[in-house]
Parts: structure tokens; sequence; C-alpha cells
């Protein structure tokens, strides 16, 4: 059987790398003003490649962070996110191209489970931090916050995630929600595209916060019909693939046709996911959980 080559366009969806780390990069905070003024006033002096990360590593690390919080808390003024803690620095990392580096500036309220998270940040650290990433242009974000809202990788690029988050569907927040404000029920995966759903992804600018979070949706959303008419279209792709084998897998032509074959049963089931997903009677509880989420994120 032909092999499916799977892409996830997210670069870093594979993983965080842990050695051969480079501190300090992109970022309001890692490497900006507010880092300088935690205790590195030459930053280059911190930027090179750190092969192993040693005990006085991690101290150096933990020290920036505990400076960062202080300010960052500072900046923010009081903040209480009802169910979910204190609060801690969001950043996930100093290093650059560790896991969470580079992610939003601000605190990070979470569940203990981890499956509900709030990352609250002010407007001015948004849209510095919105600025940061208008490069590279693989990965270049929109500089306005209702077209960002919008994006999928902006929520894989200001949330710590190892996998990429696609939506599968738009989800109303009602019309007393303040502007802007955006919600969509997705999935994380690191291969295929799963068959159902199980979180939401709220985002919202009130006042002169800007909040960032996601809640698990239990049981998982499915739109049944889709599932089955995906199913149907990965059998035919499945059949072209058998019949490529036989032929000993060499034709690149018709390699490339049975992935376009996947591609497009994938396409059109995020479509179909996407239209008949509020036809669902659970719509009205993600409709909910949503709206519980957007209620959380207090001025």
């Amino acid at each position: 059987m032909a092999a499916r080559v799977h892409y996830i366009s997210w670069r870093h969806a594979a993983g965080p790398v842990r050695h051969g780390r480079t501190h300090i990069g992109t970022g309001t905070l890692a490497g900006g003003p507010l880092y300088r003024r935690a205790g590195r006033s030459d930053c280059t002096a911190y930027a090179g490649k750190v092969p192993n990360i040693d005990d006085k590593a991690v101290q150096d690390e933990e020290t920036a962070r505990t400076e960062l919080e202080k300010q960052v808390r500072a900046i923010l003024g009081p903040v209480e996110i009802k169910g979910l803690g204190t609060g801690k620095l969001s950043l996930g990392s100093l290093y650059a191209g560790d896991l969470g580096f580079g992610s939003l500036d601000g605190l990070m309220f979470a569940s203990e489970d981890y499956k509900t998270e709030i990352v609250v940040t002010t407007r001015s650290l948004f849209m510095r931090w919105l600025r940061a990433h208008k490069t590279p242009k693989e990965e270049a974000l929109p500089q306005e916050p209702a077209k960002v809202f919008r994006i999928e990788t902006f929520y894989f690029q200001a949330m710590m995630s190892d996998s990429a988050i696609l939506r599968f569907a738009e989800v109303p927040l009602g019309a007393s929600a303040a502007k802007p404000a955006y919600a969509m029920l997705d999935a994380r995966t690191q291969d295929q595209i799963p068959h159902a759903a199980n979180e939401v992804f709220v985002a919202a600018i009130k006042g002169d916060r800007v909040f960032v979070g996601y809640a698990p949706i239990e049981p998982k959303f499915m739109v049944p019909a889709c599932s089955r008419a995906r199913e149907e279209a990965e059998k035919k792709a499945e059949a072209a693939s058998e019949a490529a084998s036989v032929d000993g897998g060499k034709d690149k032509a018709w390699l490339e046709r049975i992935n376009a074959l996947h591609d497009e049963a994938d396409v059109d089931f995020r479509k179909c996911f996407a239209a008949g997903a509020s036809k669902q009677a659970a719509f009205a509880d993600v409709v909910k959980r949503a709206q519980e989420l957007y209620a959380r994120m207090a001025r």
C-alpha cells in the first residue's frame, strides 16, 4: 500500500527542541524592554546557543521569569478569573526553538487539569506581540485583532501547544458580546484531521485587556453525516492506493493523485462539518460552553 504523506504547516508542531537552544529572540517580553529591566541590561550577552542546559542556565531563566511575572502583574493590575487560580507568567520558555517560546505575553490562568486556560494581557502588549509576529512570511499574522482572532495559527502561536489547532466551526457568542470577540469549535492534531472536535477557543478584547482561552467539550462533538462521507472518500483513496501498490508504487504522478484524493476528503470533511455543526442538537451545549468561557473573561 502506498503510504500517505501528512503535512502539518506549523513548523513547531513536532514538539520542542530541547538542546542547542538560543536564548532570547522575538517577542514583547523575552528580549524586549521588560526583559532587560529584569536584570539583563545586555541581551546580546545572553543570546548565544546553549548546547546543554545546566543548573545555572535553569536558575538564570527562573530568576528572569520571576522578575518578568512581577512586572506583568504590575502592568495588568489585579486580575481574577473565577475558578482558575491565581495565574502565572504565560511565557512557555525564554529559549528560542523551545516549546512555548514566543507565546502571548501575559498571565495564564488554568484549571487543575489544564483543560481550561485563559491568558490575559493588555491591549498594548498584545499589539506589540502582533507586530513581532508580522514575520516570517509563512507564519505572518494579520495586525488587526478582529482579523487575527479568525486565524487558526494565531491560537497555536499565542498559546503553548505541541499540536496544530484546527477550526471545525465558528461559534456565536451572542449580540451582547463586546467587539472584537470570536469563538470557534476546534480539535488539535499532530497527524490526521480527527473526526470529532473536543474544545472551544475564545478570543476577546474587553476594555484595555485582551483574553485568549480554551475549554473542553465533553463528550466530543461530531457531525455523523460528514464522517460517513469522509469514510467513503477515504475508501476510494485507499482503493487507488492498493492499485498503485500492485504496480510497485513507482508512478510519482499516481502517488500524488492518491495524496490529492486524501487531501480532498479532508477539505470536504471540514467544509461539511463547518456547515452542519449548528444543525446538531449538541451544538447548543457548545454555544453555552463558549459563552461561559467568554463570561469568565472579566474586565
